[in-house]
């Protein structure tokens, strides 16, 4: 007899610093030993735990299959997605160390410590289990796209570039790719090029409120007021809660001499 196992991992995607989402694949295996049925029914408790967010029960479960398996290299990685979601990344760090013990070519284990070590503060060690990640899949691109998130928050402008490019070239409808190489382009100073990657995001992704507002940034920087107003403006439309939006475009209709304007949404920034 067969039991169906779950495999359950988690890719966590960023559009912004302000702004994280995580998006779920599953995939099924089927183990033949007898002896190891237990473990995987606890552990497919817990991934049916886990999708209802009982993350201390899940986490149960997939410390009784351990118990059982101690070399279940499925149910240590998701423990550790487990202890990412409760935040507790130095034990999630652990649990992926288990998994790649046991399974050393498991690309998704290497992305997913360098997402826990990103979080926990430990960039250079974030760097490295992307690229090893990258070594075992080069397809993996939010593993590429964290890279050049961290590239970029050491100011490895260039490094972050070709990162976001290979995002691109694999999943050229990522818009937040796009978003992203803009910045880094923008603090490069190349503002032509970052422009082109801005409008290419919020073509693909018309609801990316903060990159209309970066749109309008540069165009501010370059004193095109007109056109930094309508980029703010479609930008306080999409989101309308976030007070900085009204006080860049204050800024702008303050330039434009539009005083009764500004003040209303200098106002409304407060």
């Amino acid at each position: 007899m067969k039991l169906s196992l779950i495999f359950l991992f988690f890719l966590f995607i960023a559009s912004s610093s302000q702004m994280h989402c995580q998006t779920a694949f599953t995939d099924t295996i089927r183990i033949g030993k007898e002896d190891a049925m237990e473990a995987e029914k606890l552990y497919n408790e817990g991934v049916a735990l886990f999708h209802e967010s009982e993350y201390t029960q899940a986490m149960q479960k997939f410390n009784e299959s351990i118990s059982i398996r101690n070399d279940f290299d499925l149910a240590f990685y998701n423990r550790g997605l487990t202890k990412y979601r409760m935040e507790d990344y130095h034990s999630a760090i652990e649990d992926f160390n288990r998994t790649l013990e046991i399974a050393p070519q498991k690309a998704i284990a290497y992305y997913s410590r360098g997402r826990a070590n990103q979080k926990a503060g430990n960039l250079e060690k974030a760097l490295t289990d992307y690229s090893l990640a990258l070594q075992n899949d080069d397809k993996l691109y939010l593993a590429y796209y964290y890279r050049g998130k961290v590239n970029l928050i050491l100011e490895e402008y260039e490094k972050a570039i070709d990162d976001f490019t290979n995002v691109i070239n694999i999943r050229a409808d990522f818009a937040y790719a796009y978003h992203e190489r803009g910045s880094t382009r923008a603090l490069a100073g190349d503002i032509q090029s970052a422009l082109a990657d801005y409008q290419q995001a919020v073509l693909l992704d018309p609801t990316m409120y903060f990159t209309y507002n970066e749109i309008g940034n540069l165009f501010k920087q370059q004193e095109r007021y007109n056109d930094a107003f309508e980029y703010f403006t479609t930008a306080v439309r999409i989101n309308d809660s976030e007070h900085y939006l009204y006080s860049n475009r204050a800024m702008v209709l303050f330039r434009l001499e539009k005083y009764e304007e500004a003040l209303r949404d200098f106002n409304k920034a407060l």
